[in-house]
């Protein structure tokens, strides 16, 4: 039983996790060749979010705006 709550928590815990996050939201979005991408990332975890939007591959942001908790970035 302690394997597997370990296993649980530690797949809840990846999940969560706010690069992950944005990669899987990323992974389901069509972009335009043409369009404009504009990155929004708040809170502690913004730094992050948007890092991980721009190491994405095959993706170009125009613009982007990143706001966190003194001492998060």
């Amino acid at each position: 039983m302690n394997r597997d709550a370990e296993q649980i928590i530690s797949t809840a815990l990846r999940e969560a996790l706010p690069g992950d996050a944005v990669v899987r939201a990323l992974e389901q979005i069509h972009f335009c060749e043409d369009g404009r991408l504009i990155v929004i990332a708040a809170g502690k975890a913004a730094w992050e979010m948007a890092r991980v939007a721009c190491e994405k591959p095959g993706i170009r942001i125009d613009k982007g705006c990143e706001i966190t908790k003194y001492g998060h970035a």
